[in-house]
Order: C-alpha cells, then structure tokens, then sequence
C-alpha cells in the first residue's frame, strides 16, 4: 500500500485489524533520528491511522508552518472571544 492509499483510508470502513496500537511502539530513543523514523514507520505500518487504547485515530498534516502549540492558542484566544 502507498503511503497516499495510506492517508486516503476510511477511518469508519477500515479493517481494524490491520491497524497497530500505538502503545505497542517501542523505539530505541538513543537511534539517529533517520533511523529512528525508519524504525517508527516499520512497527507503526500506516503513520496517518492507528489505533490509541482501541480507538482509530486518523492524522493529517497541513501545509503550515505553524505549531500545534500555534493552534491551540489560536482556538483558545477564539474561545475566549466567544
């Protein structure tokens, strides 16, 4: 499977067995960080759907440079607003 096929699945139709759990990825903190990722995207299979505690959690990244720390004060200040 492609790593676009990857991102494209179905959060809702996937076969949940094909997914790993997230909690079962034991990575040497200590590898470069090229083999780290390798190392990552071997026990995680897809890096765009896994399961966390049996629940399919789907990830997408944005064209952005900004951080998830950048969003969250966004959404805060908004919510603030409101």
């Amino acid at each position: 499977m492609t790593l676009q096929e990857m991102k494209n699945m179905n959060p809702e139709t996937v076969d949940r067995s094909t997914l790993v759990d997230i909690a079962s990825i034991d990575v040497d903190s200590t590898l470069p960080k090229s083999e780290w990722l390798k190392e990552y995207l071997q026990q995680i299979k897809n890096p765009y759907m896994f399961l966390c505690n049996g629940v399919v959690v789907k990830i997408a990244f944005a064209d952005s440079n900004a951080t998830i720390e950048d969003k969250l004060e966004q959404y805060i200040r908004q919510r603030q607003k409101n």
